[in-house]
């Protein structure tokens, strides 16, 4: 029935069409495009002056963060350099003075070579020389580039002992046991030998070595520092130099002499074309080894104890050391080179007191 399909939402599909145009069947009902709009130029503005000032704060937090890791970093140099100083004077120090029965200094009675004696080794102490002026020292007339106004060190002293006769030397011959397994005794080696009566230095040669032991026999006057041809007692009696004519008792001990000098000297280091100046190793035997550059002025005082019934302790200089003072201490005192960021490098007073760990108690 075609009137069933009547009502308010029927129509003739051309009226339908005319209502509905094509187009239009998926649109959702009006759009309003009047609020839809971009930036304006105040928004911009504010936008990019908010980005520039955000940049500017990491900026600056970025340069305070440089600059502090830069200091950090200047600081770190400082304590290693003043950290190398105290640990090669403690360990450049620890072979000086006396050990074993050197630890009495009244028990060798008689030692060779015044050379040595004159620097200090046999003598209670120090043992540890401080040279006013190095550049008149016989001991440093090689060493070239000396800073001015500068003192110097001069250490003697032996470190662990490296054997114990078994027998006693004849023939020009010893024998003796070893101290460590790994332990030698080498041709030309300088070897001190005392017991505690008697002390020599000699130049050890034709050593051989078996299962802990070591023979040798000397050569007196070979070398620059062992004994010359004819030896002179420590009480100035003549005696001859063939060891086994001095009558060292059976369990004398050998000892590695050692000897360095300290000293503050034209830097090696710095390739920029300014004179600068380093503190500067030189063993006995071997070569100059800069230890840090950027040092001046460096100066010592004996830290002693007077056993003469007083007790007193201090510091004393070379020139007024008392002659009962029992040294125990060597104050350091020298100016360090100190970089700085922006700005010309300043020097900075640093001043340390090294034990003499090989000090015997007073």
């Amino acid at each position: 029935c075609l009137g069933c399909w009547a009502g308010a939402d029927s129509w003739h599909p051309s009226e339908r069409l005319a209502r509905d145009p094509p187009g239009r069947e998926m649109s959702s009902g009006p759009t309003d495009t009047a609020g839809i709009r971009g930036f304006g130029l105040l928004e911009l503005l504010i936008s990019l002056g908010l980005g520039l000032l955000l940049l500017a704060v990491v900026a600056h937090l970025m340069v305070a963060g440089s600059g502090a890791s830069k200091h950090l970093s200047y600081r770190a140099s400082e304590r290693e350099s003043i950290g190398l100083v105290t640990q090669m004077f403690r360990q450049t120090l620890a072979g000086a003075g006396h050990l074993g029965c050197l630890a009495g200094p009244q028990t060798t009675v008689n030692t060779l070579n015044l050379a040595w004696e004159h620097l200090g080794v046999m003598e209670p102490w120090p043992a540890v020389e401080i040279v006013d002026d190095p550049h008149s020292a016989p001991s440093f007339a090689d060493i070239q580039g000396l800073a001015t106004g500068s003192q110097a060190l001069l250490v003697r002293g032996y470190g662990r002992p490296l054997a114990t006769l078994n027998q006693a030397l004849a023939q020009g011959r010893g024998e003796a046991t070893l101290h460590r397994a790994d332990g030698r005794v080498n041709s030309g080696d300088l070897v001190f030998i005392s017991d505690c009566q008697l002390g020599v230095l000699f130049s050890a040669t034709r050593t051989w070595h078996s299962q802990g032991r070591v023979r040798f026999s000397w050569d007196a006057g070979s070398g620059d520092l062992d004994n010359a041809s004819t030896g002179v007692t420590f009480d100035g009696t003549p005696v001859s130099a063939d060891l086994d004519q001095l009558g060292l008792a059976a369990d004398a001990r050998l000892w590695a002499p050692t000897g360095s000098r300290l000293y503050v000297a034209e830097s090696r280091v710095r390739g920029d074309g300014s004179q600068s100046y380093g503190l500067w190793q030189k063993p006995v035997r071997g070569n100059a080894l800069e230890l840090v550059t950027g040092v001046q002025r460096l100066h010592f005082r004996y830290g002693a104890i007077r056993t003469g019934g007083s007790g007193q302790m201090g510091y004393f200089d070379r020139a007024r050391l008392p002659s009962d003072a029992r040294v125990v201490l060597l104050a350091v005192r020298f100016f360090l080179r100190v970089e700085r960021e922006h700005s010309e490098p300043v020097w900075r007073p640093v001043e340390i007191a090294v034990p003499l760990t090989s000090a015997p108690v007073p």
